[in-house]
This record gives C-alpha cells, sequence and structure tokens, in this order.
C-alpha cells in the first residue's frame, strides 16, 4: 500500500510548481490533523457511489485548484478510497522529496526560549541551519528529550535510561 501512497505523492509532487509543493504538504497535514473517522470511513465505502466521493473530494479541497485535479485523477482512476491515506502519507513524502525533513524533538513539557535557542542551536550545528524542527510534548514521559532526525536518534530521556536499567537486572 505504501508504494501506492508513493507513487500518487510523486504524481501530485510532479504537478505542482516546487513552491506549491510546500503549500499542499501543510494543507493536508492540517486535513489529516482535521479529518475524523467518518469522513475516512466515507471515502472507504464500497457502497458509497462515485460521484458522492468526488463532489466530497472536490469540497474537502474548495480552496486549491491543484489538489483539485488532484482528486479528479483519484476518480478517474478509481481510487478515491485511496484519498484519506494520501492525505496522510503526502507532508511526510513532500517534505522528504524537498529534503526539509524535520528534526522531531520529543519533550515532558513546552520549554522556554532559552533552552529551545540552545536546541536549535544543537540541530543546526549537526544537520544544517536549514533543518525544520517539529516540537512533539508527551505528558507520559518522565523527563529529558529525543531528537529524531532521519535516521537518526538521540533519546536522552529519562524512560529510556529506566528501560535500560531495566534490561540490565533482567539480564
Amino acid at each position: 500500500m505504501n508504494r501506492l501512497l508513493e507513487i500518487y505523492a510523486r504524481g501530485l509532487i510532479n504537478s505542482l510548481q516546487k513552491e506549491q509543493v510546500l503549500f499542499c504538504a501543510d494543507t493536508m497535514r492540517e486535513m489529516h490533523l482535521n479529518m475524523d473517522g467518518q469522513t475516512r470511513d466515507f471515502f472507504r465505502n464500497k457502497t458509497v457511489k462515485y460521484q458522492d466521493k468526488l463532489d466530497a473530494a472536490l469540497e474537502i479541497f474548495t480552496d486549491n485548484l491543484e489538489l483539485q485535479s488532484f482528486a479528479k485523477t483519484l476518480a478517474a482512476n478509481s481510487r478515491l478510497d485511496l484519498l484519506p491515506d494520501v492525505i496522510k502519507f503526502f507532508p511526510d513524502y513532500a517534505l522528504k522529496f524537498l529534503d526539509k525533513t524535520p528534526a522531531k524533538v520529543t519533550l515532558k513539557v513546552e520549554i522556554d526560549e532559552e533552552i529551545k535557542n540552545e536546541i536549535e542551536n544543537f540541530i543546526t550545528e549537526n544537520y544544517g541551519k536549514n533543518t525544520p524542527i517539529e516540537y512533539d510534548y508527551k505528558p507520559n514521559m518522565i523527563g529529558g528529550i529525543v531528537i529524531k532526525y532521519r535516521d537518526n536518534e538521540i533519546d536522552l530521556s529519562i524512560n529510556n535510561k529506566f528501560e535500560g536499567l531495566k534490561e540490565a537486572l533482567i539480564n
């Protein structure tokens, strides 16, 4: 399935101007965050008429002609059932394509500007000055920080230290 999503994502990228790719990725990320289960089920439901799915897709992309054209392409290929998955898949794929993969920083709570600046300096020194940063806050984290960038992960969380101690005690 990921291969199919990749094919459609690449097709969408190829149909866009370079400056439109990031805008469409942001648009789809927002759509995915706001999409409810009913919408996903609607597009996957095989009993819903083709035209109803197409109308719904065009309504979702009301403000973006490029994305409306993309929805029509999915419809022409009888693949509107993939729309929710493509909306979820496209933002990260587009960022990789543009070489703008963000460094993901996971923390327990929001931090002050001084610490954010230190994190940004670390990421700039290690991954490049144009590396975007996404902050993720996980209240169930005991403390510390986790930085993920592409295949690299720096896990300085207390949760990780506990897991290491647990493994050492078990073995």
